[in-house]
């Protein structure tokens, strides 16, 4: 009797598809935990999600600008800019504040005309929001201000 060829248990094949699943169900854990333990940090969450969560607000705001629509329209900028502010500092919303704001922009180490300019788009926003009909601040203005000023920010906090 002779040998007429080699058998699978004995090829690298075999232990290769022997081995895979193992290691690749380790992996599999390991990036699971890994993603569970980041999900269960919130405050890193919201900051992540802080710039997507206001360009929504943003879309919908210039949905609101094209129909006109001025209140759902000051609504949602005034929404975008202090749910970014929020989220990407961390700050409670009960403790939003102008002031609380600008110590965070300083705590932060950043430019004092950004900050001055994320306020001056806050009371754009609430001056046409309160105000009666003037033209001195378009909302056209307000909306690209408002995009302006996240993207800044956005550059700054990284």
């Amino acid at each position: 009797l002779s040998q007429t060829g080699t058998f699978f248990y004995t090829s690298p094949m075999f232990y290769f598809l022997l081995f895979a699943p193992i290691i690749l169900f380790i992996i599999f854990v390991i990036i699971y935990r890994k993603k569970l333990k980041e999900n269960s940090n919130i405050a890193l969450m919201r900051n992540r999600k802080a710039t997507g969560v206001a360009r929504k607000r943003l879309k919908t705001a210039s949905v609101y600008l094209k129909e006109n629509k001025k209140e759902p329209f000051l609504d949602e900028v005034f929404k975008a800019l202090w749910g970014y502010v929020s989220d990407k500092l961390n700050i409670p919303i009960s403790e939003l504040s102008k002031e609380s704001v600008n110590d965070k922009f300083a705590a932060k180490n950043i430019q004092e005309d950004i900050s001055k300019q994320f306020i001056e788009t806050l009371n754009n926003c609430e001056y046409a929001r309160f105000a009666p009909a003037d033209d001195s601040v378009t909302l056209e203005n307000i909306y690209n201000e408002a995009i302006d000023i996240i993207t800044i920010m956005e550059k700054e906090l990284k």
